[in-house]
């Protein structure tokens, strides 16, 4: 893009990667003035991980030791406007309110056999990571990762319904039940949508693709008309606008959609599975809380008792404590020394 001048307005914070960093800069062509060639940053400003199921190293982090280099370069470039700020903190404050509500589930007896395998597999994977014995262990086959991402997958898609497991792998099923015959967290969602619908728009959310499509299909064989947008189905603006002017009044969404969308105009959001940090449950939040609501948001959080849904809540919510007294903090002239 040529032009005389460029400003790059973002809502989103950075997270733990220098590579946003230099993308930010790259549009305003600064990136390599400031820094060079985007390899060059990286060796100085990245650290690397090894990523099992890619065979590779990515940079995962920013490089701690090179850090205060790093915001010397950005200081002139990157600024911000913090809640500490009394107007930008009042006009938030009056424009981002919502009623959020946690729907305890009970869950089957085979969801809850299923996350006691989980963890014991999970368990034996840490054990085995910890030993000298890690390597006859993966060249036997009895275990296929070095990492318990996979189990702990398994242990979100249990909590969504055991038919989801079905999604994972083979060897990562053994032992596992996946037919259970009723779906209570997808049950639950159908009341609180039959309800809703008709006289509010609803956003449905879950974090997997195969997921996302049951809900649209489940909710089609009870009579609800509903849109459907992953990263591999449907066109984001036609979707949106859909959902918008249509009389189709729920909208099921993976994580494609928690980014830049405006849908003020709904009322409701679903979280049928909640994302992993605070940071991306604020995001999806902000996709219905924005300005230019008339009517305050409703956020209903699906949680199966005893199961990973419970722990995830937790840590967000410890997360938002921890926020909201860093914003008291700042309201009052306090600072952290």
């Amino acid at each position: 893009m040529t032009a005389r001048y460029k400003w790059l307005l973002t809502a989103t914070p950075i997270k733990n990667s220098p590579i946003e960093i230099y993308s930010l800069l790259n549009v305003l062509d600064l990136a390599e003035y400031k820094f060079g060639k985007y390899q060059e940053f990286l060796k100085r400003y990245a650290v690397y991980s090894y990523i099992p199921h890619l065979h590779m190293e990515v940079p995962t982090g920013f490089n701690m030791f090179m850090f205060d280099d790093l915001k010397s370069k950005v200081n002139d470039v990157i600024f911000g406007y913090k809640k500490s700020n009394p107007k930008v903190f009042t006009e938030l404050n009056s424009k981002f309110d919502y009623i959020e509500q946690n729907i305890s589930i009970t869950p089957t007896g085979n969801q809850v056999k299923n996350n006691i395998i989980l963890n014991d597999k999970i368990g034996t994977v840490l054990h085995l990571l910890a030993s000298d014995e890690i390597d006859d262990a993966l060249v036997s086959g009895q275990i296929d990762y070095n990492t318990v991402l996979p189990y702990f997958i398994a242990k979100r898609l249990n909590a969504d319904g055991t038919e989801f497991l079905a999604l994972s792998t083979d060897k990562l099923n053994e032992g596992l039940i996946t037919n259970d015959k009723e779906n209570p967290k997808m049950s639950e969602l159908l009341d609180i949508v039959n309800e809703a619908a008709g006289e509010h728009k609803v956003v449905v959310f879950t974090a997997y693709e195969k997921v996302a499509q049951k809900i649209h299909e489940v909710l089609k064989q009870n009579s609800i008309d509903s849109l459907l947008i992953t990263g591999s189905i449907g066109e984001p603006s036609k979707v949106l606008n859909e959902f918008k002017n249509s009389k189709t009044d729920v909208l099921v969404s993976t994580d494609v959609f928690k980014f830049g969308v405006n849908m003020q105009f709904a009322d409701y959001l679903i979280n049928y599975d909640l994302p992993l940090t605070y940071s991306e449950y604020e995001q999806r939040i902000g996709r219905i809380n924005r300005i230019g609501r008339t009517s305050v948001p409703i956020i209903i959080n699906l949680i199966c008792e005893g199961l990973i849904d419970e722990h995830i809540l937790r840590l967000i919510n410890k997360k938002k404590g921890y926020n909201n007294l860093q914003t008291a903090g700042q309201q009052s002239g306090l600072t952290s020394q």
